[in-house]
């Protein structure tokens, strides 16, 4: 009976241990992030209301500082696309068309984590596992884009999480992918072997909120999975017009 509560106390240690040391590299992520953004604004100068001709959905386009999210464009919420004010007008459309992907995932949350997990074996989490090193962790790159369900496991081993490459970033873009092997307890910077093969050389490979976008609308990515991608995406989403 003894042993038996000594190995329950240790346990209960263990997973008190692993909790905390979650929350604190949640902390670290958190300074690294405000840090990072320090003297950013996101103030609003001008915003306007669409409509949009294919999906039909409603949305705000607000013209931001330049200096909101290091001048990256970003979805604030499910109906607001956040535009820096001097974004070169070359990227405009297909800028907008890449955020409504995302507006659409902030919407139907359900319906794309089933595209992934049937097209491509990928799961989605609020959390990461328990045995993610706390290195990668403490140094995760918030992105507003994907922040529903940060985390992502493909093939229910490998996980990617886009981490700056030093504690003191000078900018968002100061961070790159890493995988981690839930299997092996390894992590690098290469994709998993046969993940390049399968998805092709997609620009943004953080997390499928972002493949799936830039497949769509930038045609980043091997062309069957934009294929069978856009179909769907086009069943669903696309109106058809009489």
């Amino acid at each position: 009976m003894i042993l038996s509560y000594f190995l329950v106390t240790i346990i209960l240690l263990l997973f008190g241990f692993q909790a905390w040391s979650y929350v604190n590299s949640g902390d670290s992520a958190s300074t690294i992030n405000h840090k990072v953004r320090e003297g950013n604004s996101c103030a609003i100068n001008k915003s306007v209301s669409i409509k949009d001709p294919e999906t039909k959905i409603q949305y705000t386009l607000a013209f931001c500082k330049d200096s909101c999210e290091n001048g990256l464009p970003h979805t604030s919420d499910a109906n607001t696309i956040m535009i820096p004010e001097s974004y070169s007008k070359q990227y405009l459309v297909t800028t907008i068309q890449h955020e409504k992907i995302h507006l659409l995932q902030r919407r139907y949350p359900e319906l794309w984590e089933i595209w992934y997990t049937n097209l491509w074996s990928y799961r989605l989490a609020e959390e990461p596992p328990a045995e993610m090193p706390l290195a990668l962790l403490r140094r995760r790159r918030f992105n507003p884009d994907i922040e529903y369900k940060p985390f992502a496991v493909w093939k229910d081993r490998w996980w990617s999480i886009t981490c700056y490459m030093t504690d003191t970033p000078r900018s968002l873009t100061d961070a790159k992918t890493h995988w981690w092997d839930a299997k092996t307890g390894v992590s690098g910077l290469e994709p998993p072997p046969g993940w390049l093969e399968f998805f092709g050389a997609v620009a943004q490979d953080e997390h499928p909120h972002e493949m799936s976008a830039q497949m769509i609308a930038n045609k980043s990515g091997n062309k069957n999975r934009i294929l069978e991608l856009t179909e769907l995406y086009t069943a669903h989403f696309v109106q058809k017009t009489a």
